[in-house]
């Protein structure tokens, strides 16, 4: 490879590493899927955070009302919010229920307490995964593809 061809590579390689949207949308569908059904069906196990069950007159309550309904599913707001932005370098990733945080963290209320049931954690393994789909942007791009 010549000098002169070199250097064109390189100027398609730093054009081609200015946006990466494709690869952040790819992250924000892959968290998406993860935290609004993994997460939920696994009553939190699969992030390492299991789940208080429900008090007992709650339980009981809740199952007249939302017959089969999980822990944290009645509506299907909470763990159908989920939501993500992406521009050329960034990917935001929330969920707008207002009550969201009081689950995710704990809440005291009235003398009482919403119990913490974390629903939303970037543990190791999704750090894993986030650079994994990055990386192969990455890859592409210095290969050309």
């Amino acid at each position: 490879m010549g000098t002169q061809s070199a250097l064109n590579r390189l100027k398609k390689m730093k054009v081609n590493m200015k946006d990466f949207s494709k690869e952040l949308d790819e992250v924000g569908r892959y968290m998406k899927q993860f935290y609004g059904e993994d997460v939920f069906a696994t009553e939190g196990q699969i992030i390492n955070e299991r789940w208080r069950p429900l008090s007992i007159n709650y339980g009981f309550k809740k199952r007249e009302k939302y017959p089969g309904a999980g822990i944290l599913v009645a509506s299907g707001a909470l763990k159908g919010g989920f939501r993500y932005v992406v521009n050329v370098s960034k990917m935001k990733f929330w969920n707008p229920v207002v009550y969201a945080a009081a689950h995710n963290f704990g809440y005291p209320k009235d003398g009482s307490r919403t119990p913490r049931r974390t629903f939303f954690k970037v543990d190791a393994l999704r750090k894993k995964k986030i650079v994994d789909i990055i990386h192969k942007g990455f890859i592409r791009r210095i290969n050309g593809i």
